[in-house]
């Protein structure tokens, strides 16, 4: 179905350019909304799990501070800063202090927040192969590919 009619509107002509960033921006919505769902039964968002992995893949053992984290996330620092408060509370993370400066703090992932994301890996991995097993690896590599030219464009631009 054509994006704009999923949408509920009928332009008169279509852009070729806006309905490709109205596909990408309501399939990005869609798939937030599924993984939301996905991961409401660990008692995670999707930021939450992005996040965690974030800390445990970046952070390593000396801990990743918050600005590294939202630079990856995407994020404002008044969000992550809201977002590492959540997870701390959920003994998923710890602020620890910087070894070279104390007056900063490196977040690091807990053994409870490691056990959590050992726990839901394999599954987050199943679930995401499940929503795209009927696209051909070429397609895939395709869809990659503009994406990527999209996203470097951006980077370059700013």
């Amino acid at each position: 179905m054509n994006v704009f009619k999923e949408m509920g509107f009928n332009p008169e002509q279509i852009n070729k350019n806006e309905e490709f960033v109205y596909n990408v921006a309501r399939t990005y919505l869609l798939l937030t909304k599924e993984f939301s769902e996905f991961y409401k039964k660990f008692k995670l968002t999707p930021a939450k799990f992005n996040a965690l992995v974030l800390i445990e893949h970046l952070g390593r053992e000396e801990g990743v501070s918050q600005v590294e984290i939202s630079e990856k996330l995407i994020v404002s620092g008044a969000n992550i800063t809201g977002l590492i408060d959540r997870l701390e509370n959920d003994k998923l993370v710890k602020r620890i202090p910087d070894i070279k400066d104390r007056r900063l703090k490196r977040i690091k992932i807990t053994k409870k927040g490691r056990k959590l994301i050992e726990k839901i890996w394999p599954l987050h991995i199943e679930k995401t192969n499940s929503l795209i097993k009927h696209i051909s690896n070429s397609r895939k590599n395709e869809i990659i590919g503009c994406l990527t030219e999209i996203r470097e464009r951006l980077n370059c631009v700013k």
